[in-house]
């Protein structure tokens, strides 16, 4: 399992407790980050069993 984090410290203790995960980092704010993390998992050949797409819109105009 390939778990994409943002703060690594954080990260490596969440998972500590977590059989076969592997830590991958990236920055959410950087579209390249992303991409570099993306291609590393396809190219990894696992399979991808969830996907959680969690975004907000914060104070949008009337």
């Amino acid at each position: 399992m390939i778990v994409p984090a943002r703060s690594r410290d954080k990260a490596i203790v969440a998972l500590d407790s977590v059989p076969e995960a592997e830590l991958g980092e990236m920055e959410l704010t950087d579209p390249d980050s992303i991409d570099v993390f993306a291609r590393r998992f396809e190219e990894s050949g696992r399979p991808l069993h969830i996907l959680m797409n969690c975004a907000g819109i914060m104070a949008i105009p009337e």
